[in-house]
C-alpha cells in the first residue's frame, strides 16, 4: 500500500530555477544533436558552488543560486565524468576524455596535479583516506596518491576483440575491496591496498556466444556500477542479464537473465530500482530478484536512477527527466528539453542540477 503522503501525478514536483549554456559548438546531424553530454556536477552545498564539464568548456566553476561564473579551466580534451568534489581539502577530481586525471583547487581551478592514464576517464573517482581510485575506458584501474597523483597500482583487463558497447562501469569500495565490471563481462574484486586481484566471476559464462536467431555474438559488457549492501554485490551484464553475488567469493544468489540491457541500478530499502533501454524501469526485491513493478518509457537510452526521497529522478536521452513514484513506478512528471539527457541530475536537498545533450545546465527545484 502506498504512503498516503507520497507524492501524486500532477503535483509540480520539478522546476527549472535557471539555465546556463555551457557548449555552443555543438554539430547536428539529421537533427540529432551529438556528442551526448555525460558529464555530471559535483556540488559544494555550503559555499554555493557547483563544479561540471563538458564536450567544450573544459571544467567550471558556478554559483549554484544563479549560474554564474567562477572559474573555467580548459584541460586536454572533454571532460565526460562525473566529477568528485572533496570538502576536507576545498579540492576538485577530473577525469578528462584524453586520458588525464585532474586535481584542482576548488577556488580558484588551478591545477594541483594531473595523472596521465592513458584511456578515457568517463567516470565518478572513489575517494579514500590515501587514495583516488578511477576506472578508465580501455579495462584499467588505478589507484592513485590523492595529494601527488602519482599512480599507487594499476590493473588492466583488456577488453574483448571486435564490438563493445558504449558504456563503462565505475567502482565502488566496501571493506577495502574494490568491485568493478569489464567489457569481457566479468565482475572483478580487488584489494584497494595493493590491486590483487579477491575474485573474479565471468557473467559471460552464463552467456550463448550467437543470440538466438540472429547469428550475432550477444553483447558482454558489464556498463552498470555494481551496488554493494551488506554481503550482497548486485551487477549486470548486457547479455547476462541481473545478478546478485555473495561479495566474499562470487558466487551466485540469484541471477535473472530475463532483466537484460540494463543501463544503471540503484539501491533503496531492499529494493533495487533497474534502469533498462529500451524496456524503462524496473523495481526488484533484493532478497530474490522477484519484479515488484514494471515502468516503460520512450525508446531513447535511460541513465542509473537517482533516489530523492519517494521519488526516482530518471534521465532519457531522448525523452527528458522524469520523476516517478517509488512505490509503484507511477510517471509523476516529465521535463522536455528537446535535446534529452544523457547524464543524471547530481542532487542535494531540494536541489538539482542536470546537463542536457544540447550543452545547457539546467538548476532544478526538487519539492
Amino acid at each position: 500500500m502506498l504512503d498516503p503522503d507520497s507524492p501524486r501525478p500532477g503535483e509540480n514536483i520539478l522546476s527549472i530555477r535557471w539555465r546556463r549554456i555551457l557548449v555552443t559548438d555543438l554539430p547536428e546531424v539529421n537533427t540529432r544533436i551529438i556528442p551526448l553530454e555525460t558529464s555530471v556536477a559535483a556540488l559544494d552545498v555550503p559555499n554555493g558552488r557547483i563544479f561540471v564539464g563538458s564536450s567544450s568548456t573544459g571544467v567550471v566553476s558556478l554559483r549554484a543560486s544563479d549560474g554564474h561564473m567562477f572559474w573555467r579551466h580548459n584541460v586536454d580534451g572533454s571532460v565526460s565524468s562525473r566529477l568528485l568534489y572533496d570538502p576536507e581539502t576545498g579540492r576538485v577530481f577530473a577525469g578528462s576524455d584524453n586520458g588525464f586525471m585532474y586535481c584542482m583547487n576548488a577556488r580558484s581551478g588551478r591545477i594541483l596535479w594531473r595523472t596521465e592514464i592513458m584511456a578515457e576517464v568517463v567516470n565518478e573517482p572513489v575517494l579514500t583516506v590515501e587514495a583516488v581510485y578511477i576506472t578508465a575506458a580501455d579495462g584499467t584501474v588505478a589507484a592513485l596518491n590523492r595529494k601527488n597523483g602519482k599512480i599507487i597500482w594499476s590493473f588492466k583487463r583488456e577488453p574483448p576483440a571486435g564490438f563493445t558497447s558504449f558504456g563503462h562501469p565505475g567502482a565502488v569500495i566496501e571493506d577495502r575491496k574494490l568491485v568493478t565490471g569489464f567489457a569481457t563481462g566479468e565482475i572483478i574484486v580487488l584489494d584497494a591496498i595493493d590491486g590483487s586481484v579477491i575474485w573474479e566471476r565471468d557473467l559471460a559464462e552464463d552467456v550463448s556466444l550467437v543470440s538466438p536467431g540472429s547469428g550475432n555474438a550477444p553483447l558482454l559488457d558489464v556498463d552498470t556500477t555494481p551496488v554493494v549492501d551488506g554481503e550482497s554485490v548486485y551487477v549486470s551484464s548486457l547479455a547476462g542479464g541481473l545478478y546478485a553475488l555473495d561479495l566474499l567469493d562470487g558466487s551466485v544468489k540469484w541471477r535473472r537473465p530475463d532483466i537484460e540491457k540494463v543501463t544503471g541500478l540503484a539501491l533503496d530499502s531492499g529494493i533495487l530500482f533497474v534502469s533498462r533501454t529500451p524496456t524503462g524501469i524496473s523495481a526488484v526485491d533484493a532478497r530474490d530478484g522477484s519484479i515488484l513493478w514494471n515502468r516503460r518509457f520512450s525508446s531513447g537510452v535511460l541513465t542509473t536512477p537517482v533516489i530523492h526521497g519517494d521519488i526516482l529522478l530518471i534521465a532519457d536521452s531522448e525523452g527528458g527527466l522524469y520523476a516517478v513514484r517509488q512505490g509503484d513506478g507511477e510517471l509523476l512528471q516529465q521535463i522536455k528539453t528537446g535535446e534529452g539527457f544523457s547524464s543524471p541530475p547530481a542532487v542535494s536537498g531540494s536541489r538539482g542540477f542536470i546537463l542536457s545533450n544540447g550543452g545547457t545546465l539546467l538548476s532544478l527545484y526538487i519539492n
